[in-house]
């Protein structure tokens, strides 16, 4: 039996949602499963916390959710019919894939770096790695050929903070297990922002990294998400490659802004 619960349906034209959010105990501590979708239909579902959490902790996190639900425009119904289940999603489908990566010889990297046009991130060794977070919350990651990868559920509850308050993001990184290192946006507010200059993304990418930094802090999940070192001056592009080398890292990548 649900401890706190919300029951929450949106209209607007012809969309018709629902959303759904309770506190369940599970052993010493306690859970937020959530479900949502359209109304009279089989609803996605997932878990705001990757394990059980103190009271305290559940209870502010419930009342946040609700309270961005209701600023986007939902009001609560008193339903408090079960919550439904759903398939596990199907590890075959497919789902957004990198730019991979192309060598670059000693001639072209010198002519790189000079050249202002383009930016130096440092290179991590981890897995490639885009993840898309949901305005409701859900939190998927993808291989480089696009297959559903399981996440770290301390990693998957960090990048979750993510601010999609105003529709979906997608990150692109390296996936070291508990950590991931970011080094572009793909979508934010629901929309491809690809063709905007690299330098612009970064700067929007890092806002949304501190903000969930802030909101990570206060759980206890420091360090999780961070961006890629980025260098966009010669001499500072010049700099990140001597210390790269200097300190045998895995290498360095360049985007064009």
């Amino acid at each position: 039996m649900p401890i706190d619960s919300a029951r929450l349906h949106c209209q607007s034209g012809n969309s018709d949602k629902v959303y759904n959010i309770d506190i369940i105990s599970d052993g010493g501590g306690y859970r937020l499963p959530f479900s949502y979708g359209r109304r009279g239909s089989s609803l996605n579902t997932g878990d705001k916390v990757s394990e059980p959490v103190p009271y305290d902790e559940a209870e502010k996190l419930f009342r946040k959710v609700v309270n961005e639900k209701k600023r986007k425009g939902y009001v609560e119904t008193g339903d408090d019919s079960p919550m439904p289940r759903t398939p596990r999603a199907d590890t075959a489908q497919r789902g957004p894939v990198p730019q991979l990566l192309n060598p670059v010889d000693s001639a072209s990297m010198d002519n790189l770096i000079a050249d202002s046009g383009w930016l130096a991130q440092e290179k991590f060794d981890g897995e490639r790695r885009l993840v898309r977070i949901t305005s409701e919350g859900v939190v998927t990651g993808f291989s480089r050929t696009g297959r559903i990868t399981a996440l770290d559920p301390r990693l998957a509850r960090a990048l979750g903070m993510i601010d999609t308050s105003s529709g979906d993001v997608v990150v692109d990184g390296e996936d070291m297990g508990s950590q991931i290192v970011l080094f572009d946006l793909l979508e934010h507010r629901g929309r491809s922002v690809q063709s905007e200059g690299c330098a612009q993304r970064l700067a929007c990418l890092m806002t949304l990294v501190e903000a969930a930094g802030e909101m990570n802090h206060l759980f206890g999940i420091d360090g999780s998400i961070r961006v890629a070192p980025t260098a966009r001056s010669g001499e500072d592009k010049q700099a990140l490659l001597d210390r790269v080398t200097e300190e045998n890292g895995e290498g360095r990548r360049l985007q064009e802004d």
